[in-house]
C-alpha cells in the first residue's frame, strides 16, 4: 500500500473541482483544538472577550459533544448568546478575522486557476473571513456558518446562520458536484480537522494538510510539516508533479 507521505505519486489529471476547508487549512491556526473540535474563530473570539467568555464557550463544546443540543444551529445560537453577553463589537470581531494565510496559499490557488479547476470553500466559520478568502484567492463558491450584521456604532444587532455541521457541509459538496455534472472522483478535498473526515471520504482525491490523526487516517495523502515551515504549495504535487516543481521555485 502506498505511504501517504510518498512523493512518488501518479498525477491526478481528472480533477475538475477542489473543495477546501478554511480555518487551519488556508488560514493559520490561532487557537488550539479543544474537546475534539477543530481550532476556530469562534474560540478565538471567546479568547478576545476574556476568561469568563472562554470558559462559557468551552462549556458549549462539552454540551455539543454530549449531544445536549437539538441541532448544530442551536449550538451556534448558544455561542452567539455568549458574544452578545460579553458585548462583542465590530472592532473585536475584525481583530479575530485578521488572520494570516499559510505560506504558499495564494500561489496554490493560482495553480488551481491555471489548471481550470473550480474551487469551493467549506467552513463552519464566519462569512466575513470566507468573503476575504474568496476575494483574495478568487474562489468560486463558499459555505460559511455565520454572518454578523453591525449597526452604525459597530454593535452586533443581527446575524444569519447556515447549517454547516457534518451533514450540511457534505450536502453543500454534493450539490455543487451535481450542479457541475461531474463525479465525486473528479473532485479533491483539502482539510486539517476531525470535522473534515466526512468530506474527505466523499471525493476521489483527499489531502490532510498538517491535520489531525483522524483525518490522516481517512485521506489518500497526508502532508506533515514542522512548525514554522508550513507551506501550502506542498498540495500541488498531488495534482501535477511538473507544476509542483515550478511553483516551488517561485
Amino acid at each position: 500500500m502506498r505511504n501517504k507521505h510518498d512523493v512518488n505519486f501518479t498525477n491526478n489529471n481528472n480533477i475538475e473541482m477542489v473543495f477546501v476547508d478554511m480555518e487551519g487549512t488556508i488560514f493559520k491556526k490561532v487557537v488550539k483544538s479543544t474537546h475534539g473540535t477543530a481550532p476556530s474563530s469562534w474560540t478565538y473570539i471567546a479568547d478576545l472577550l476574556g476568561p469568563e467568555a472562554k470558559e462559557m464557550e468551552e462549556e458549549t463544546k462539552k454540551i455539543w459533544n454530549a449531544g445536549g443540543y437539538k441541532s448544530y444551529l442551536e449550538w451556534m445560537d448558544a455561542t452567539i448568546d455568549i458574544h452578545r453577553k460579553f458585548n462583542l463589537n465590530k472592532k473585536i470581531f475584525d481583530e479575530a478575522m485578521n488572520v494570516e494565510y499559510w505560506n504558499g496559499v495564494k500561489e496554490t490557488f493560482d495553480f488551481f486557476r491555471e489548471k481550470g479547476y473550480k474551487t469551493a470553500l467549506i467552513s463552519g466559520g464566519f462569512k466575513a473571513q470566507a468573503d476575504k478568502a474568496q476575494k483574495d484567492l478568487k474562489i468560486n463558491y463558499a459555505l460559511a456558518g455565520c454572518e454578523y450584521f453591525w449597526d452604525k456604532k459597530g454593535n452586533l444587532y443581527h446575524w444569519n446562520l447556515n447549517n454547516s455541521d457534518f451533514e450540511g457541509k457534505i450536502n453543500f459538496m454534493k450539490e455543487h458536484i451535481k450542479a457541475a455534472k461531474i463525479s465525486p472522483n473528479q473532485c479533491a478535498f483539502i482539510g486539517d480537522g476531525p470535522n473534515d473526515v466526512g468530506l474527505a471520504k466523499e471525493v476521489g482525491l483527499s489531502i490532510s494538510f498538517n491535520g489531525c490523526e483522524d483525518l490522516e487516517n481517512a485521506v489518500k495523502y497526508s502532508i506533515k510539516q514542522t512548525k514554522g515551515n508550513e507551506d501550502f504549495r506542498e498540495v500541488i504535487k498531488y495534482f501535477d508533479s511538473n507544476a509542483y516543481a515550478r511553483y516551488m521555485k517561485k
